[in-house]
């Protein structure tokens, strides 16, 4: 399986990093849903550009919003729905078909590296780092570059060394609180479940759990799927920005007893 040639990425150069992330893209391209509009040197040239991989093509400023536009529809979407399938179907065969949280702690029985674990991440935010992402999702850096600085420093710390792979995400938590105090979003106080006030009809007769996203708008938060259809609304309720929610809250939508539990991912 070509995401387990992922072990080792914190120890790749820039070039092996990228060159992991295009063969899962290239395999994920296999399912047309999940394909780039375009051919392989295209798309090729938009993701070396966007995670800032060696030897990158820079578009002319009458390029650089299609570049953008191509990268969140290729890449934050389609290649992250694709490999959330993945995974999401290798944890299937973990809990043995039950429908159960996933925990950090159960990772290691995927038998995947971390590594995979950050690609979603990285394609995401535009970096080849897992540590730039990171802070980039928790807001501790404004900007990739910015957050490029603490990367080493990271790589130096008693966490990373500790642990048996540096990209396990606990460690790198772990190292972010003792670097930032104060900063953790986790202790703001966010309900527990919200409930869902109107069930699109889609899911007539369905039983069970749904992981979806929410669009909070002015009055409502629309709560999607991973292919972006509404399944169901709640009254306007306190949450943290939409960049926060997305790279930080896992939500959980039950349909059986009609709410959606709010966790934090990470």
């Amino acid at each position: 399986m070509v995401l387990k040639e992922g072990d080792g990425y914190a120890e790749m150069d820039a070039g092996k990093r990228f060159e992991y992330i295009a063969r899962t893209v290239t395999a994920l391209a296999e399912i047309k849903r999940f394909r780039p509009d375009a051919d392989a040197d295209e798309w090729l040239s938009t993701l070396r550009w966007w995670v800032q991989a060696p030897n990158a093509a820079t578009p002319n400023d009458s390029k650089v919003a299609e570049w953008h536009s191509n990268a969140n529809s290729w890449f934050a979407y389609r290649y992250c729905w694709g490999l959330g399938s993945v995974v999401g179907v290798t944890f299937d065969i973990v809990h043995e078909g039950q429908l159960l949280p996933t925990t950090l702690e159960q990772w290691n029985e995927t038998g995947l590296p971390w590594s995979v674990f950050w690609l979603k991440e990285l394609v995401t935010w535009g970096t080849l780092e897992p540590v730039v992402a990171f802070l980039m999702a928790r807001s501790l850096a404004r900007t990739r570059a910015e957050a490029t600085e603490f990367v080493s420093e990271y790589y130096q710390s008693s966490y990373a060394v500790a642990a048996a792979d540096p990209l396990d995400p606990r460690a790198i938590r772990d190292w972010s609180e003792e670097r930032f105090p104060g900063t953790d979003i986790r202790q703001r106080r966010l309900p527990r479940n919200i409930r869902i006030d109107e069930v699109d009809s889609s899911l007539a007769g369905f039983r069970g759990r749904i992981r979806v996203m929410p669009i909070v708008r002015s009055d409502s938060i629309e709560w999607i799927d991973c292919a972006g259809f509404v399944l169901g609304r709640s009254a306007r309720t306190s949450l943290p920005s939409s960049e926060e929610v997305i790279s930080t809250i896992d939500f959980v939508f039950d349909v059986d007893r009609l709410h959606v539990s709010v966790e934090w991912y990470l």
